[in-house]
C-alpha cells in the first residue's frame, strides 16, 4: 500500500520540479527583454523625459541668448534711429525745439523743398494794386476805389488828367481833378491824401558801371508824388504834398497810404516809408 503513495509523492514533486525549471528558464528569456533590475517604465520615461528637457533647456538657452542679443540690437537700432531721427537745438533749454526726421520731411514736402535737392523755381505773383482796372473803352480807368473815395485816370489827346472824388461830398474834402505829366500807373488814396507813381524813364544814355564811379550815371527810377488834401486843414504842417524820385532805374511796384504814412514797394525789394511830410 505505501508504493503507489510513494509513486505518486515521486510524479508530484518531478511535475512541481519540472514547472518551477520551466517558469525559471521562461523567467530569463524574460529577462533579456524586460528592464534591468531596479528600473521600471516610470524610470525609463522619467529618464528620457529629463534627457530631451535637458537638450530642450539647451536649446531654448540659446534662442533665449539669440533673442536677447536681438533685442538689444532692436534696442540699439531704435536709439540709434530715434537718436537719428531728433534734430535738437541746442540752444533751446530743456529739449525744446525738438524736430523728428519725419516731421522735417513733411516740412519740406509742404514748402516744396526735399533735403538733398534744389528749390524748385517758383513764378512770383505780379504785385498789383487793390480795387485797380484796366482802361475802358473811353479810355479811363479806376487807379483806386474804396470807402473813401475813387480816383480816375483819363487819357485825352493833350494830357491824361486825374480826378479825384470822394465818397462823403458833405465832407471837409472836396471832389477835385489836375493834369497828369508824370505819367501815373498806379495810386492810392486816404482820408488824408493820395499817393501817385509812375515808371522809370527810359534813358538814352549808357549807363558807366560801377568801376567808373566818377564818371558813373544814373538813370532815373520812379516818380513818387504825394497829394495833401486841402480839406484836411487841421493838420497843417504835418501834411504836405511832396515828390520823390528813385534812383538808378528802380522801380515802383506797389504804392499805399495811411493816416500819416506813405509806403512804396520796389524792384529791388525794397520798401520806403515815408511821412506824410515827406522824411523817408
Amino acid at each position: 500500500g505505501d508504493k503507489p503513495v510513494l509513486a505518486v509523492a515521486a510524479a508530484a514533486v518531478s511535475s512541481v520540479s519540472a514547472a518551477s525549471t520551466s517558469a525559471m528558464e521562461s523567467g530569463k528569456v524574460a529577462d533579456k527583454t524586460a528592464p534591468a533590475a531596479g528600473d521600471d517604465d516610470s524610470i525609463n520615461i522619467a529618464a528620457i523625459k529629463a534627457k530631451h528637457t535637458t537638450v530642450a533647456s539647451t536649446k531654448a538657452g540659446k534662442n533665449s541668448t539669440l533673442i536677447d542679443d536681438e533685442a538689444e540690437d532692436d534696442e540699439d537700432d531704435d536709439y540709434d534711429d530715434e537718436d537719428a531721427d531728433m534734430i535738437i537745438d541746442e540752444d533751446q533749454p530743456h529739449g525744446e525745439g525738438k524736430m523728428t526726421l519725419q516731421q522735417m520731411m513733411k516740412l519740406a514736402q509742404s514748402s516744396g523743398v526735399l533735403p538733398g535737392t534744389a528749390a524748385p523755381v517758383r513764378a512770383l505773383q505780379a504785385p498789383f494794386q487793390p480795387s485797380s482796372t484796366k482802361f475802358d473803352e473811353k479810355r479811363r480807368r479806376y487807379l483806386v476805389w474804396n470807402t473813401i473815395g475813387s480816383i480816375v485816370l483819363r487819357e485825352e489827346t493833350l494830357e491824361n488828367r486825374v480826378e479825384i472824388s470822394f465818397a462823403n461830398t458833405a465832407g471837409a474834402n472836396r471832389n477835385e481833378s489836375f493834369p497828369d505829366r508824370d505819367g501815373f500807373t498806379m495810386g492810392a488814396m486816404s482820408r488824408e491824401g493820395a499817393v501817385f507813381a509812375s515808371p522809370p524813364e527810359p534813358s538814352e544814355d549808357p549807363v558807366v558801371t560801377d568801376f567808373d564811379p566818377e564818371f558813373r550815371k544814373e538813370t532815373p527810377g520812379s516818380t513818387i508824388v504825394y497829394h495833401a488834401f486841402a480839406g484836411q486843414k487841421h493838420l497843417a504842417g504835418a501834411n504836405e504834398s511832396f515828390r520823390w524820385t528813385l534812383s538808378d532805374g528802380e522801380a515802383a511796384l506797389a504804392v499805399g497810404v495811411g493816416c500819416g504814412w506813405v509806403a512804396v514797394a520796389t524792384s529791388r525789394n525794397l520798401l520806403y516809408i515815408f511821412s506824410s511830410t515827406g522824411m523817408p
